[in-house]
């Protein structure tokens, strides 16, 4: 699209190639198995139409957001053992942090940080077909506000 029609002309498209993912409780960056990453945030409309109004009419009320990854599964231990680390924050009973930046370079207005503290909602180990690279997908559900970091300190 060219300028004018929606888009300045500084308009800089992001390509994911260098993203980072780190869980921060666990100390762990798990960067290195991701092959796809959604966050999606969503809020509650609560209804507030009032008398003199010809429409229904909300207002957002609590949010929810999620981090879904997609990873390569790992179970050697030497090389980041991924199964072993979202085996044990699936059954965690306490919210753990993870944080994911477009690209690895600090963050700042044109690189922001979402964080926040979150569950696993599930954890599938072991899906695919003969010959193809072992893949998962992963839930991570908000126990936390998500907060959007723009300065590097």
């Amino acid at each position: 699209r060219r300028a004018g029609r929606g888009m300045s002309a500084g308009y800089q498209p992001t390509v994911w190639k260098n993203a980072t993912v780190p869980i921060t409780t666990a100390s762990a960056d798990i960067t290195d198995h991701v092959t796809e990453l959604t966050l999606d945030r969503r809020f509650d409309m609560v209804e507030d139409t009032r008398m003199g109004l010809t429409a229904r009419s909300y207002v957002p009320g609590l949010e929810t957001w999620r981090f879904e990854l997609g990873l390569i599964q790992d179970f050697v231990s030497s090389g980041g053992d991924i199964d072993s680390l979202l085996y044990t924050l699936s059954q965690a009973t306490s919210p753990f942090q993870i944080a994911v930046r477009p690209n690895a370079a600090v963050r700042s207005c044109s690189n922001p940080e979402y964080r926040g503290s979150c569950y696993i909602e599930s954890y599938t180990p072991l899906r695919g077909r003969v010959g193809e690279l072992l893949q998962t997908t992963i839930p991570f559900r908000s126990a936390s506000n998500l907060v959007r970091y723009t300065s590097s300190s």
